[in-house]
């Protein structure tokens, strides 16, 4: 497993993320899906694991917002 080092240039939580199914279905933006977690980031520190669905960030559905707006969260 990949160690955590915080990225300069942005606040990153330590995952790798993709669109759900759901979304690329639909053709509408929808929830993403973690699809790993770095050991020792503030993601695992959170609890998140493989699969577990980002629906929210800070109360904003992530069903209305863009790809490039999502991508700057």
């Amino acid at each position: 497993m990949a160690k955590y080092e915080r990225p300069a240039d942005n606040g990153g939580i330590g995952v790798s993320l993709r669109q759900s199914a759901s979304g690329s279905i639909s053709g509408t933006p929808g929830p993403v899906e973690i699809v790993s977690v770095i050991e020792g980031s503030p993601a695992a520190a959170a609890g998140l694991r493989p699969g577990d669905m980002i629906v929210a960030v800070d109360g904003l559905s992530l069903i209305h917002i863009s790809e490039p707006t999502r991508l700057g969260m």
